[in-house]
């Protein structure tokens, strides 16, 4: 994947760092592929960060008491892409029609929250013009806790289709999914709360 450390720089945004990773997993036809990878990379990317020189005090996690004064910092993790999967798909599958799933009933497939990640992008969100859930915005748990994280999918006016009897010539046959995170301000705690 495709990694890039950013600074914001300007006035007022504390010079917040974030890493942001660009990733795109086998298909569908290749679900064998795609269904080692997709854990491998969740589970394999605090390491990966602290791994290369320049993420190295860039950590997954939030750094331990005092990590500021010795060389840690905070920073965003956000990991976008083309999934070809839902990547917080559980077992038994989350249901569209409305119904809750009882999660302690639900064991996810890739082991997205064992990894730090949650995705910003509901499983029956449709990214693409075959109705299925290929791309998404994944963020680090501190970064979905400090920060509103949402995104949404654009719905393309000509959408691309590459087989069946509708197909048609178009930009892509994924919806383009923005991505939007704004500073929350966190809530006030009383002292026998």
């Amino acid at each position: 994947p495709l990694m890039l450390l950013l600074r914001d720089n300007r006035e007022g945004a504390n010079r917040q760092r974030f890493v942001v990773t660009s990733v795109h997993l086998p298909p569908a036809n290749r679900k064998d592929d795609r269904d080692l990878q997709l854990p491998a990379m969740l589970h394999g990317y605090g390491a990966q960060v602290r791994g290369c020189a320049a993420f190295a005090k860039h950590r997954i996690s939030a750094p331990p008491d005092g990590a500021r004064q010795r060389g840690s910092e905070r920073v965003l993790h956000i990991i976008a892409g083309d999934f070809n999967v839902y990547p917080g798909a559980t077992e038994p599958p989350e249901r569209c029609n409305g119904s809750a799933l009882d999660p302690r009933e639900a064991k996810q497939v890739y082991g997205l929250s064992a990894a730090g990640f949650v995705t910003t992008l509901a499983e029956c969100t449709a990214t693409s013009s075959g109705l299925k859930h290929y791309d998404n915005v994944l963020v680090d748990h501190y970064t979905h806790s400090r920060y509103v994280c949402y995104s949404t999918t654009l719905q393309l006016r000509k959408p691309h289709k590459s087989s069946g009897p509708d197909k048609k010539r178009g930009l892509s046959d994924h919806n383009p999914v923005s991505f939007t995170f704004q500073y929350s301000e966190g809530v006030a705690r009383s002292a026998g709360a």
